[in-house]
């Protein structure tokens, strides 16, 4: 890996994000500045967080020139970004992957349905939960923050549905930290059936959306919690109050 110097890496971002219109151009640079500045000095048996997922080691610096490179590009060209992420997420590893995560959230909120496909295609078959995490973090960015109600509308069926309500709730999390999204009682509707009772595979899910909802609407949360005892007491129940009730008074 050759040494950094900050204002190469700019300008080597900024050639690389004008290609942004044309996806194999872009990938197949993208590709050889990876193998240029992978630190391939990691040795076997090094501590990696994402083992089922190949990783190149990408400078920090690299990947932050490259996300502002691009976000500035597409600010004058949105159409650009579904095609852009689409053709890095073709790429395995994981800066590809984290990039094309991160491109999706610069797509424009007029293009929700595309969108949130992606969002919940990629998230729901991501090598490892750091990819998970990443998918549903950057990816959600502009339609938690300028189409919330799109994108509840599009999480809601999921929510009701046992099958896919622990990913769901993951999703959730960016809208309801959404300084834009007010609209509390449609979530709370699509709760009460998962937490009476809730089911002892969802907790950690749960807790962290009841945590969320206490932290911005305890008012609203603390009545919903009792409404939810009443229904169905019993241990499990009692393990997700405990987890909130701090925020509520």
């Amino acid at each position: 890996m050759p040494a950094l110097k900050l204002e190469t890496l700019r300008r080597e971002a900024q050639a690389l994000a004008a290609l942004a219109e044309d996806p194999a151009a872009f990938v197949s640079r993208w590709q050889e500045m990876g193998e240029e500045y992978a630190d391939r000095t990691r040795r076997a048996g090094q501590a990696v967080k994402r083992p089922t997922l190949p990783v190149l080691h990408l400078p920090k610096a690299l990947m932050n020139a490259v996300e502002q490179a691009v976000r500035a590009r597409l600010a004058y060209a949105p159409e650009h970004a579904l095609p852009l992420a689409d053709a890095l997420w073709e790429r395995e590893d994981w800066e590809s992957r984290l990039l094309a995560a991160k491109i999706l959230g610069f797509a424009p909120p007029q293009a929700a349905d595309e969108v949130f496909e992606r969002l919940w295609r990629w998230a729901e078959t991501a090598a490892t939960p750091e990819l998970r995490e990443a998918v549903i973090n950057h990816g959600s960015a502009r339609l938690a923050a300028e189409a919330p109600t799109a994108y509840l509308n599009a999480l809601l069926p999921h929510l009701r549905n046992r099958e896919t309500a622990a990913l769901a709730l993951q999703a959730l999390l960016p809208l309801l930290n959404s300084p834009r999204f007010v609209s509390t009682p449609p979530v709370f509707d699509a709760l009460l059936p998962l937490i009476t009772p809730p089911p002892p595979e969802l907790r950690p899910e749960l807790a962290a959306v009841l945590r969320a909802l206490a932290r911005r609407w305890p008012r609203e949360t603390a009545p919903f919690l009792q409404t939810a005892l009443s229904l169905a007491p019993g241990p499990q129940l009692d393990w997700l109050v405990r987890r909130v009730e701090k925020l509520l008074n």
